[in-house]
């Protein structure tokens, strides 16, 4: 049960929907439908127009409505939320054949994941994208952590900049996150302050085999609730 002293995380294998397109299709509004027809391949249409829905749909029970009813509105940069209920906070994310969605009440939350797939030019992004010392970092560990190390950082600053609410106008190296797999997931500095950073929290989510997923919040650690 939601409560101010927990996050949700409800995990969906998109894979397990497509028979319902057509139901799905029916409770999105005219804009999400618009946007799913402006993506160029059927794949992420379909990925596009299930996640939305079981988000319209999970929401809707946790605030005991019809998901068809429910009114988002978009932040400065973007983000979605519910003018009609202000104590309850989502972010949703999917990436190839999963969707995660974070549901938390009275805190604004973010979440991301990512599909695992081998990259060749890993050192490069890292040096383009992340904070000097996460290269550092990235540098000194042994080459079969590294994979690992730059999913889990991308998914953790993803999931910290989405908690902002901020979208691309925070850049991703302005912040520290720790890389090193097997660690706890820290945002261990913001512009270089520590203190600012202790104010963030953030939880890495390695339930779903090959993928890395993160969700991030500001205030108390809160208790991670899998649904």
């Amino acid at each position: 049960m939601l409560n101010t002293n927990n996050i949700v995380i409800h995990s969906f294998n998109l894979r397990c929907y497509t028979k319902q397109l057509d139901f799905f299709s029916s409770i999105l509004s005219d804009t999400e439908i618009a946007k799913a027809k402006k993506l160029r391949f059927a794949r992420d249409k379909n990925n596009y127009i299930i996640s939305h829905a079981l988000m319209r749909q999970t929401l809707a029970d946790h605030l005991s409505c019809q998901p068809q009813d429910l009114n988002f509105h978009c932040g400065k940069y973007g983000k979605p939320f519910l003018p009609e209920s202000h104590d309850l906070y989502f972010n949703l994310t999917h990436s190839k054949d999963y969707a995660l969605l974070a549901v938390a009440k009275g805190y604004e939350v973010g979440i991301d994941i990512e599909y695992i797939a081998e990259k060749d030019n890993l050192i490069d992004l890292v040096e383009r994208f992340f904070s000097p010392r996460e290269y550092h970092e990235y540098q000194q560990l042994a080459a079969n952590d590294q994979l690992i190390a730059f999913y889990r950082g991308w998914t953790c600053k993803e999931a910290f900049i989405k908690a902002l609410g901020q979208g691309l106008s925070c850049s991703l190296d302005t912040f520290d996150v720790v890389l090193t797999p097997h660690k706890q997931a820290t945002i261990a500095a913001i512009n270089g302050s520590k203190s600012k950073a202790a104010k963030w929290q953030l939880y890495a989510l390695d339930s779903i085999t090959d993928y890395a997923a993160a969700v991030a919040w500001r205030g108390d650690f809160r208790k991670i609730v899998y649904n």
